[in-house]
């Protein structure tokens, strides 16, 4: 219990383990003679078993090694740094509770860099699907935005999926992520039948008759008891208040445990006006006895977290599955003004930056403001810049230009450039060029670039390959590629083979392929050999991946559920036709890749027209206001198009500027003044 495994219902012993098909995949990458630091990452949904799928292989291969296992971030810090390790363990448990922790995700590059080495460490993690896919995702915005991923991508990145692999080909030296099925197989039921065990008969026959079958992991942890406790009848509405508030200030990036005011305060929200009239006092102790009650001596709702020091509960941790359930079913549910005023009286300003993403992928603008300010008062810097770009973004130049002067000012990276674009935007290209060589001076790549570009129209050839060559040794492949052009043109073939190797390092197959012609004409044909092979290697590898692209089955069922919603459209079908739409839009949604997301911006610009024609213009914007509650950060864009091009310019700029409220209307013009620094 201790290592995060579920307790079983009834509160007895673990069960006998049954094992799958995914155990002989993780007993071959434990292989713990090879001294290969490696990580292991096993991805599935709550109470599938992922956590007693590691503890049984650990035990089983790594038994008489020391286990390490950092609860935070912070913990996990303070062990690489302090402590060496040899032929150890690093349990993680739930990757999210690191990659996800305010201000602490740095420590994965740390990890990342520990894993490079050969001291027979295992690293050994699990994961939700949707956060695999979130961590995986490029980083949304310009250069300089946050990226508050990059350490967990840098982590992963080297991963490779053993989906049907055979265990007997697989190389153990590297890192790999595994999945766990949610279901049992019927092999796998057969065999669990055979194990002489109460419980697990008993959830073998509960799992086979449910919808959908098979799930025996979940009905071990009581996962069905959680959800009759939540939301079943007789559930009492003030603890499912308390619960709610939690399962929605999680999904939208309050980090884990929540205090108890957070919670008391944001579930009066979530109560009819009826309930409203009943004082706090009244109900606030007997909601929480109810969220926290223990349910077959497995699994509470809320679990009391108590000091670290003394006794009593300081705050609560919401149970694992019903994260996941809040994840899936509140999508579009609306989150009342309650939780959002909580989460900024009392959540942690390092997490307001997350809550302003989350504020702003919803087209509340104000909210968002709030606390990316609330961030940059309570002197998190980078609360600046991110108040800066939603200005910006929302067509506000002039308020953007000055939060950016106050990010320069604070010495925030990539501030500079940021105001100079801004500036350049507002037509004041004087003031932008001494921002622009500013940061350009301070190593900014794109600034220097620019400059480049600058000299370059004046007819300054020199003085642009000055600021080329800067931009180029600071990072710039594209400033790398235009010296090089430029070295060829001016006969200096062995200096532009240097910047086309550089280039070609990094993936560039054009860079590559001009860099053999080059090594050629120089006579060092035994080098351009060697980068023409690999050359050849990497295209043939680009385009087997473009051809597994096309030809996998979940992009397959993108286009069919695209091409279902067009022909039940054209056959007047309106309902189902809106059905289709929104999952193909909401399938891409957890993907990663352009090739989705050309179907979900496709799937919502069809969805709109057929109701803006069927409907009228009220249902196509409720149906926008609806993916926007689903954090569809294209819906805004697309509602502020529809406005205008149904003739509506003022709405269409007042929802440009300003974004929605809570309730769906256009949000009334408000002030981007600084937030006041936060007491205490």
């Amino acid at each position: 219990m201790e290592l995060g495994v579920h307790r079983a219902i009834e509160g007895g012993a673990l069960p006998p383990y049954v094992r799958r098909q995914h155990d002989d995949l993780l007993d071959a990458v434990l292989n713990p003679e090879l001294a290969t630091n490696r990580l292991v990452v096993l991805r599935g949904g709550s109470s599938t078993g992922k956590s007693r799928t590691a503890y049984e292989a650990v035990m089983a291969r790594w038994k008489r090694s020391p286990l390490f296992y950092p609860r935070t971030a912070a913990e996990l810090a303070r062990l690489l740094r302090e402590r060496s390790m040899r032929s150890a363990v690093l349990w993680l448990n739930e990757l999210r509770h690191y990659a996800d922790e305010p201000g602490r995700s740095e420590v994965l590059f740390e990890l990342a860099e520990l894993l490079t080495g050969r001291d027979r460490i295992l690293a050994i993690t699990a994961v939700w699907p949707n956060f695999w896919a979130k961590y995986r995702a490029n980083p949304p915005g310009e250069p300089g935005s946050p990226d508050p991923y990059r350490a967990v991508r840098e982590l992963l990145s080297p991963l490779a999926d053993l989906a049907s692999t055979d265990p007997q080909n697989v190389d153990a030296g590297r890192g790999w992520v595994i999945d766990v099925p949610n279901h049992f197989t019927a092999n796998d039921l057969d065999y669990a039948r055979r194990l002489d065990d109460t419980v697990l008969h008993n959830a073998i026959a509960a799992a086979v008759n449910a919808d959908p079958p098979g799930q025996v992991t979940q009905y071990l942890a009581g996962v069905p008891d959680l959800l009759n406790h939540y939301q079943g009848p007789g559930a009492d509405p003030y603890g499912q208040a308390l619960i709610t508030a939690a399962m929605d200030a999680i999904r939208l990036g309050h980090d884990q445990p929540c205090q108890p005011e957070l919670l008391q305060e944001a579930a009066i929200g979530y109560l009819g006006s009826r309930r409203r009239t009943v004082p706090a006092a009244q109900w606030q102790q007997d909601a929480l006895a109810y969220a926290i009650q223990p349910l077959k001596g497995a699994v509470q709702a809320l679990e009391p977290v108590p000091p670290e020091c003394g006794t009593g509960v300081v705050s609560y941790v919401l149970a694992d599955y019903l994260d996941q359930h809040g994840r899936k079913t509140r999508r579009t549910a609306d989150v009342p003004m309650a939780l959002w005023q909580a989460l900024l009286d009392h959540g942690d300003p390092r997490e307001y930056l997350s809550l302003a993403a989350a504020a702003q992928a919803r087209g509340l603008l104000r909210l968002s403001f709030r606390f990316s300010s609330a961030a940059a008062a309570a002197g998190e810097e980078a609360g600046l810049s991110m108040t800066a770009r939603l200005l910006r973004d929302s067509d506000r130049i002039d308020e953007a230009i000055t939060w950016y002067r106050r990010a320069a000012e604070a010495g925030v990276e990539d501030a500079l450039y940021s105001l100079a674009e801004a500036l350049r935007s507002a037509s004041r290209a004087d003031e932008a060029l001494l921002y622009y060589q500013r940061a350009a001076k301070g190593g900014n790549k794109q600034a220097m670039s620019h400059m480049a570009d600058l000299l370059r129209r004046e007819g300054n050839l020199d003085g642009a390959m000055v600021w080329e060559r800067r931009a180029a040794n600071a990072g710039n492949p594209d400033a790398a590629l235009r010296v090089a052009e430029r070295l060829v043109k001016v006969g200096s073939l062995d200096e532009a083979i240097v910047y086309y190797r550089r280039v070609a390092g990094n993936g560039s197959l054009s860079a590559a392929r001009e860099l053999v012609v080059l090594l050629t004409e120089v006579g060092r044909a035994e080098e351009a050999a060697e980068v023409e092979q690999d050359a050849d290697t990497r295209e043939y590898y680009a385009d087997l991946d473009e051809i597994r692209a096309i030809e996998d089955e979940d992009r397959r069922d993108l286009q069919w559920l695209s091409e279902e919603a067009e022909g039940l459209a054209d056959a007047g079908a309106i309902e189902s036709a809106l059905f289709y739409y929104e999952k193909c839009a909401d399938a891409a949604g957890d993907d990663i890749t352009p090739y989705a997301g050309w179907y979900a911006f496709g799937a919502m610009r069809d969805a709109v027209r057929l109701l803006h024609r069927t409907r009228g213009l009220e249902a196509a914007l409720s149906w926008l206001w609806n993916r926007a509650k689903a954090a569809d950060d294209r819906a805004l864009d697309e509602a502020v198009n529809l406005l205008r091009e149904a003739g509506r310019a003022s709405e269409s700029d007042q929802l440009r500027r300003f974004g929605w409220e809570l309730d769906g209307s256009i949000s009334p013009p408000w002030r981007s003044l600084p937030a006041l620094p936060r007491s205490g």
